[in-house]
């Protein structure tokens, strides 16, 4: 009997360290580093606060050149292209049309990769976060593929987020806290994980409409970052800032500064990176309002898109 439960205990254990290895492969990261390092670097390598992806361009390029069939490198490509619209300027640096070409060859080429990925949890997750972004009816399909590869992850942090936010966009958002919560205790404080799930938990409790539950610190956290781009600071704060409440007299400086061009760039980088994925007017309304208050506090109604106004109501009332 002692023997059977031995034999059953170390298959467990075996079963457990193939999942976090599955859990761990692919997206560049090195098969012979730690696996706790592997862990760890999983998971940044999907979140949107890694910034290492922006300078890897070129060698993704000549690299998906020399290997057009690998998928791995495609989707490493595509994250490559996502980090190129979450890590710009909210004031203006990428134009409509430029956003929407990007998002349509991430579109194109997830999909294309998808047969080759079903072996590969990470690279799973990877599909399903940039399905989830680019917002072109696929969340149906993101939510089946990171379903299942969470299933084979070993409750792997990579996961998180992703599963975080698909959650949010169905409006389920104590399930998407619940994740992001976990992230928050997983990942270490002062980290650019750490801040990353702070946020998405911000999003998604401004989404819910409980202005109330908001910890409004996060927004601190984010200017104070050295690793966090000033202008994406400062937007954070407007977001969390209630749309009544009077901004500090730095942060109406820099939102007076930028002038009704900038604040309507803004406007629209929130929209697409934090508020169109949720399939509820009211919530992608709850997101927005706080921006859009202040924006037009300052530079009037005629600083707001249209297109964005008239995905969350009537906000501007």
């Amino acid at each position: 009997m002692a023997t059977e439960a031995r034999r059953i205990s170390d298959g467990v254990v075996d079963a457990l360290s193939q999942a976090l290895i599955e859990a761990s492969t692919g997206l560049g990261t090195p098969a012979d580093e730690p696996l706790e390092t592997r862990f760890h670097k999983a998971a940044s390598l999907l979140s949107a606060s890694n910034r290492t992806w922006l300078a890897s361009g070129e060698q993704l390029g000549r690299d998906r050149a020399h290997d057009p069939l690998n998928a791995d490198i495609a989707l490493q490509w595509c994250l490559h292209l996502f980090a190129r619209l979450v890590h710009t300027s909210p004031f203006g640096e990428i134009s409509l049309e430029e956003r929407y070409r990007i998002e349509s060859e991430i579109d194109a080429t997830v999909l294309e990769c998808l047969p080759a990925v079903e072996a590969n949890p990470l690279l799973m997750l990877a599909a399903a976060k940039l399905l989830y972004f680019i917002d072109r009816g696929h969340l149906d399909l993101a939510e089946d593929i990171a379903g299942r590869a969470f299933a084979r992850t070993a409750d792997s942090g990579a996961a998180l987020p992703v599963m975080g936010q698909l959650c949010h966009a169905r409006g389920r958002f104590d399930e998407a806290i619940g994740f992001f919560d976990r992230g928050i205790e997983t990942f270490e404080p002062d980290s650019d994980l750490h801040l990353h799930m702070r946020v998405l938990k911000a999003i998604s409790v401004l989404a819910s409409g409980d202005r109330a539950a908001l910890d409004t610190t996060v927004a601190d956290a984010a200017r104070e970052n050295p690793r966090c781009p000033r202008d994406i600071g400062l937007t954070i704060g407007w977001m969390v800032a209630a749309p009544e409440q009077k901004l500090p007299a730095a942060s109406v400086d820099a939102l007076t500064a930028i002038g009704p061009a900038g604040a309507g760039n803004a406007i629209e980088y929130l929209y697409f990176t934090s508020a169109r994925h949720l399939v509820s007017e009211e919530a992608r309304a709850n997101v927005m309002r706080g921006l859009i208050a202040h924006v037009m506090r300052l530079h009037g109604k005629e600083a707001v898109p249209a297109f964005v106004l008239r995905s969350i109501g009537p906000i501007a009332a």
